[in-house]
């Protein structure tokens, strides 16, 4: 009777083993089936691309007018008189001379006090939007303060011809909200890496981001100088809409 009753038991021992084995089996035949089908980027990697892209934007916007501001001042009509002429040099040798003639001078006059304060508007606008930034991007999320970023920066670089055109300080102001824009971006990176990043991956991911700032400085240099070069619209005016409407186009894949 025993007996009997402990082969019954075993039996039963036996039965939802194998049950559990083969349910076990099914699961770990399911998730090699997902690992599978899954690819090699994972989203976070997405992410890590959009934002290294969105670095190289963001940069070589903040980079572009340093360089077209070369071609946009006359350096000949602000260089102090006894700079202008000096009798006890040799006069240029013709191969100088035809090098010289080729060389196009800016359409305005701005003394370098001028120009300083035209190029440290946008550092002060990236500086006064940090803090708010940081608060906008965890009130509101990260995706919705880059965009507003990312094309509010775009279109005062579209306006930055007409503005130069207008007034120098009208320049400085659009890109001193130029400045604020990008400055509303850089928090809500942070906050994004914070958000999607494993804590064991998060050191390589955020520096393949960060790659973007020398990357845009590299894209800028390499870009405008060849822009300020050209015949067409005077040149340098075409280095903010090239970066505008680059960096516009570059929204859209958010």
């Amino acid at each position: 009777m025993v007996y009997g009753i402990c082969n019954v038991k075993s039996s039963r021992w036996l039965k939802f083993t194998w049950e559990v084995n083969a349910i076990e089996k099914a699961e770990n035949a399911k998730n090699c089936e997902e690992k599978k089908g899954q690819s090699f980027l994972k989203r976070r990697h997405a992410v890590t691309i959009l934002g290294f892209l969105c670095s190289v934007v963001m940069h070589s916007q903040r980079l572009n007018l340093s360089i077209a501001m070369v071609a946009m001042v006359n350096a000949t009509s602000t260089q102090p008189e006894t700079y202008k002429s000096n009798f006890t040099e040799c006069p240029l040798s013709g191969t100088r001379n035809a090098v010289a003639e080729t060389h196009r001078n800016g359409e305005f006059s701005w003394n370098p006090e001028l120009q300083g304060h035209i190029l440290g508007a946008g550092f002060l606008g990236y500086l006064l939007a940090q803090i708010p930034g940081g608060i906008l991007a965890g009130r509101f999320g990260t995706k919705v303060i880059l965009l507003i970023g990312l094309f509010g920066a775009s279109i005062c670089n579209l306006l930055s011809p007409v503005a130069a055109k207008q007034h120098a300080y009208f320049l400085a102001a659009a890109h001193l909200l130029r400045g604020i824009f990008q400055g509303l971006q850089q928090p809500a990176m942070s906050v994004l890496m914070a958000k999607w990043f494993p804590r064991n991956e998060r050191g390589y991911l955020s520096a393949f981001i960060y790659c973007g700032y020398p990357m845009g400085a590299f894209f800028a240099s390499l870009v405008s100088g060849a822009l300020c070069d050209m015949e067409f619209m005077g040149g340098w005016p075409l280095v903010f809409y090239t970066f505008g409407t680059f960096s516009i186009l570059f929204c859209h894949s958010f």
